[in-house]
């Protein structure tokens, strides 16, 4: 009896402490506490790797010619309209030059070919790469230079085309009447014209009438070789026309003034005079530059010879009786 009387109370006990023990937990023992959420990671821009942006693509720019020497009246036409040239200018594909009477230029591009205009020159740029030179000649004599790089430089003149290659030198001049000469000064020069192409070896040249087929090349004379038919008398006008003889290709000049010389080497210009002595210049310029000049005179006198007079048989312009012994009709009295 009494165990289980021990029992029941040590069961109680069990049960005493348990509600106890719920009690406890749910109204008295604090919340565990929740562990705060971690922040955030914060990631510094100065740690983030950057990709660098890269440097824009510059164009390159297209190559052109330098106006590195101009002299006298030289004009430069971009679009329609011709302007004054000036040292420094350049010239690109699609864009001419002109020189006047006394105007000069030298132009070098970036590739190292160069170019050397004369007076009374027009000239354009048809293409323009790193080892392609293609130009059109209207008028007028160029110099050119090829760079060692280049590997084809053109000039083109009336439907006629002198080639050069990596470093030659060569002159191609375009006269009034549209004949061409090519001469080489360094390196072999192709000139093609009417489906005929010939080879202009060094020191020699070869002349392209308008329309016609180049001719076979000829030694450069050493000598400009110039005619002059100078008036043996006095003339009797203030207008003459020279005639002389040059080699084909030559550029004649007389009193300043462009000849035009034909394809067999004649010329002919007429000249202004005036009244007595007329001094006259003929300069001859060859396809190498190289000149000669003749210099002559004219008299001119429009006036005629003198009329010799006698004294003896001067009469009385009024007609006087004594002085005038033509008969005379008797008046009716």
């Amino acid at each position: 009896m009494n165990m289980k009387r021990a029992l029941v109370l040590v069961g109680a006990c069990f049960v005493v402490l348990g509600l106890a023990w719920l009690s406890y937990r749910k109204f008295l023992m604090p919340a565990p506490a929740v562990p705060a959420p971690a922040p955030a990671a914060v990631v510094s821009a100065a740690k983030v790797p950057t990709v660098p942006t890269p440097a824009p693509v510059k164009e390159p720019l297209p190559i052109s010619f330098e106006m590195t020497e101009v002299a006298g009246q030289v004009e430069i036409k971009r679009t329609d309209t011709w302007t004054a040239a000036t040292k420094g200018d350049r010239l690109g594909t699609d864009q001419s030059i002109r020189t006047g009477p006394d105007g000069r230029a030298i132009l070098r591009a970036e590739t190292g070919d160069e170019l050397a205009l004369r007076e009374r020159v027009e000239l354009e740029v048809d293409k323009l790469e790193k080892t392609v030179t293609e130009l059109t000649l209207t008028r007028g004599k160029v110099r050119a230079a090829a760079a060692p790089g280049t590997e084809r430089l053109q000039i083109s003149s009336q439907g006629a085309q002198a080639v050069g290659a990596g470093g030659g030198r060569f002159t191609v001049y375009t006269d009034q009447k549209g004949a061409v000469t090519v001469a080489s000064e360094t390196g072999a020069v192709k000139v093609l014209a009417q489906g005929n192409t010939v080879t202009v070896p060094e020191r020699t040249q070869a002349h392209v009438p308008l329309g016609g087929k180049p001719s076979d090349p000829v030694p450069i004379p050493d000598d400009v070789f110039l005619r002059v038919a100078w008036p043996t008398d006095e003339v009797v006008s203030v207008k003459a026309n020279l005639r002389g003889k040059a080699t084909p290709g030559t550029q004649v000049l007389v009193n300043g003034q462009l000849a035009l010389v034909k394809d067999d080497g004649t010329f002919e210009a007429q000249i202004v005079l005036r009244e007595g002595d007329n001094r006259v210049a003929v300069l001859a310029e060859g396809i190498d530059g190289k000149t000669r000049e003749l210099k002559g005179q004219i008299l001119v006198n429009t006036k005629g010879p003198p009329l010799d007079a006698d004294a003896t048989r001067m009469f009385d312009p009024m007609g006087s009786e004594g002085d005038d012994k033509r008969p005379r009709k008797k008046r009716n009295p």
